[in-house]
C-alpha cells in the first residue's frame, strides 16, 4: 500500500491533530505520512475523521491520504459550482442547488481511468459488465476511451459487453431488498470481468453482485466505480478504480437519478431539498 507524500503539520498551533492526548507526541509524530503508513492503516480508509484518542474524543485527521494517488478527493467543505455558470435543463433550473462535478470533469477523469484499466487488465479478453441504469453513461464513455487506447495504444484485447440491473433505492435513501437481475452470465467463465457501477456508498450492493458473479468462476474481476461516498455505513469496501471519493450528500446526474428524474443532466449536481419533495414516490 502506497500513500501520498506529504507532511501532517502538528507544531502547537495546527489543527491537523487537535486532540490533547496527542499534543505530548508531536516531536515523535512530526514525521511524513509514507513514516505514518503502519498508524494510518489502522485508521478505516474512507474517512480519515475517526476516534484515535484514548480518551473517548475523537481527533479529526483533516489531512486526508489519497490511497495509491489514483482517485480525486472532493471534501466536505467543497460545495460545487455555481449553477448558473453551467447549462442546466431549463426543467431542471428551478431543482438543482449546485453542480459538483462538471461534465468535462467528469470525462477527463474517465479518460485516465480507461488507461489505468488496459494497463492492469489489457492482456486478455475483457467483459465489461455495466450495472444499470445509473452507470449506462459512465459505461458508455469509459468504453469509447477503452476503444481509442485497443486501436491507438501498443495494446489491444477484444472487449465485449454485458449487463445487469440492481435496484437497491427508493427515494433517496437504501432499500433493505436489492434487486438483482441480469442476462444468462455464463459467458463470464474464464475472462476477465470490469464491472462497471455509477456510485458505491456502503457497497452492500457490489458485495451482493461479486458474490453472485463470483459463482461463474471469471478469471478476474475488477470494479471501477465512477463515485464513492465516503461514509460511516460503509465497512470499508473499495473498488479497484475510483473516479471521485465525495462526501455524503446524495446527488444526481450523469445517468443518477432521483426515482428516475435527472439521469439526462450532464453535470453531476446536488439537489434542492424541495425537489426531493417534488419528484418523492
Amino acid at each position: 500500500m502506497e500513500y501520498s507524500a506529504g507532511t501532517i503539520d502538528l507544531s502547537p498551533q495546527s489543527d491537523d491533530l487537535g486532540s490533547p492526548c496527542l499534543n505530548r507526541h508531536r516531536p515523535l509524530l512530526q514525521v511524513t505520512v509514507k513514516k505514518l503508513a503502519l498508524f494510518i492503516q489502522t485508521l478505516v480508509f474512507y474517512d480519515m475523521k475517526k476516534t484515535v484518542t484514548k480518551t473517548g474524543k475523537t481527533a479529526a485527521l483533516t489531512y486526508w491520504v489519497v490511497i495509491n494517488c489514483k482517485t480525486i478527493l472532493i471534501k466536505d467543505e467543497d460545495s460545487g459550482y455555481n449553477k448558473n455558470l453551467f447549462c442546466i435543463p431549463k426543467h431542471y433550473e428551478e431543482d438543482i442547488e449546485r453542480v459538483f462535478i462538471p461534465h468535462g470533469l467528469i470525462l477527463d477523469r474517465t479518460e485516465r481511468l480507461a488507461r489505468d484499466i488496459m494497463q492492469d487488465m489489457g492482456s486478455h479478453h475483457i467483459v465489461a459488465l455495466c450495472v444499470l441504469k445509473g452507470g449506462y453513461k459512465f459505461f458508455a464513455d469509459l468504453l469509447d476511451h477503452i476503444k481509442a487506447l485497443n486501436q491507438n495504444g501498443d495494446k489491444s484485447v477484444p472487449v465485449t459487453v454485458d449487463f445487469v440491473k440492481i435496484k437497491s433505492y427508493c427515494n433517496d435513501s437504501p432499500t433493505e431488498k436489492i434487486s438483482i437481475v441480469g442476462e444468462e452470465l455464463s459467458a463470464l467463465n474464464g475472462k476477465n470481468v470490469l464491472v462497471v457501477e455509477d456510485i458505491i456508498e456502503t457497497g452492500r450492493t457490489m458485495k451482493a453482485l461479486l458474490s453472485k458473479l463470483k459463482d461463474y468462476e471469471p478469471k478476474m474481476i475488477k470494479v471501477v466505480s465512477l463515485l464513492i461516498k465516503m461514509t460511516n455505513r460503509s465497512p470499508g469496501y473499495r473498488p479497484d478504480y475510483i473516479g471521485f471519493e465525495i462526501p455524503d450528500k446524495f446527488v444526481v446526474g450523469y445517468a443518477l437519478d432521483y426515482n428516475e428524474y435527472f439521469r439526462d443532466l450532464n453535470h453531476i449536481c446536488i439537489l434542492k431539498e424541495k425537489a426531493k419533495e417534488k419528484y418523492k414516490i
